[in-house]
């Protein structure tokens, strides 16, 4: 039987949060024979139904909250948007949305949601998951919940938060693994062209596209390296890919990026070893070889210098010891002091 998931909509809704889940459950509904076997049911609500303007101007058409009274929920979504200032003051949505919350098996706020979630109080003595850019406004509006800028989202039962734009279709595709599989979510992320199919515990931003933030000096040599960690690469080896001397490479790299190189490449190799332990079943063992740490012993001493816990951790997010000792949230480059 389809699951029904119903999306809340404020006014200047994230256009790119929406069609992200959008396209995401659409495409495991079109996948299956054609759309005739359907695994979601999709519904987009508003306070008041009707048009919906987003905050670049387009429209989306909605049904009001009424109509969904006699809907069963099993995913409610309150999604993103620059109008969180006037949602959070509509008493009528508020109250709906504690009530339907209860009733659906799992509910999720992204980016600006979060507000109207919270106000609901669904999100009450929880970590959440939040965009950089309205990481203060939250915090002043909501000084007892913890947010962290930087994971792609967070799961506390079943409650779920994420930053929203992009990292909507990592919640997403974490939600039809849930609902589906995981040989279902792979197949989407590759219907969607995605690169990889990240996880939670993955940075907002990439290392690589940190570093490509700082200067485009070095953009090539990045992108090199992450495609060849299981290589030996080190200092010297970087150098020589851009035709320059040890010394010379050294001081121009401080100078374009704020960072050593070899704090630069371990914030690569501990990044895509994340992403192997979470998203993949290979031995860690293995993992540690093929990103480079050369034993699985330098892998669980770098993991512990930088997150605090080893990289088992993060094979059970879910385990018991999870909330009480889960790994510490980095920026990309901001690797605790270490001498290089």
């Amino acid at each position: 039987m389809a699951k029904n998931v119903v999306i809340v909509l404020m006014d200047k809704a994230n256009l790119l949060t929406l069609t992200s889940m959008l396209e995401t459950f659409s495409s495991v509904n079109w996948r299956r024979s054609g759309g005739k076997d359907r695994a979601y049911n999709l519904f987009i609500c508003s306070a008041k139904g009707g048009a919906v303007e987003t905050w670049n101007g387009f429209t989306i058409n909605s049904i009001s909250l009424q109509k969904l009274d006699d809907v069963p929920i099993d995913t409610l979504i309150i999604s993103g948007g620059w109008g969180f200032d006037t949602a959070v003051k509509n008493r009528k949505l508020i109250k709906w949305v504690r009530e339907r919350s209860v009733q659906a098996r799992r509910v999720c706020a992204l980016g600006g949601g979060l507000f109207l979630a919270a106000e609901a109080g669904l999100l009450n003595g929880q970590r959440v998951a939040i965009h950089p850019i309205v990481y203060e406004p939250f915090q002043r509006r909501f000084p007892g919940l913890e947010a962290d800028r930087h994971p792609l989202f967070i799961t506390n039962g079943r409650i779920w938060t994420s930053p929203g734009m992009t990292a909507a279709t990592d919640m997403t595709l974490a939600l039809i693994e849930e609902d589906l599989g995981k040989s279902v979510a792979l197949d989407i992320a590759r219907f969607l062209l995605l690169f990889t199919k990240r996880s939670g515990t993955e940075q907002q931003v990439s290392a690589v596209l940190s570093s490509q933030s700082q200067s485009d000096r070095f953009e090539e040599l990045h992108s090199w390296v992450a495609a060849h960690l299981g290589e030996r690469i080190n200092v010297e080896v970087m150098a020589r890919r851009v035709g320059m001397s040890v010394r010379n490479f050294s001081r121009a790299y401080v100078a374009a990026m704020g960072q050593t190189p070899s704090r630069v490449l371990r914030s690569i190799r501990v990044e895509s070893a994340v992403r192997a332990l979470t998203s993949t079943s290979e031995r860690i063992s293995q993992i540690a070889y093929d990103y480079g740490f050369g034993n699985e012993e330098r892998m669980r001493r770098t993991f512990v210098a930088t997150y605090g816990v080893p990289p088992s951790r993060f094979r059970s997010p879910k385990g018991s010891n999870w909330q009480k000792n889960k790994p510490r949230t980095l920026q990309a480059f901001s690797l605790d002091a270490q001498k290089d």
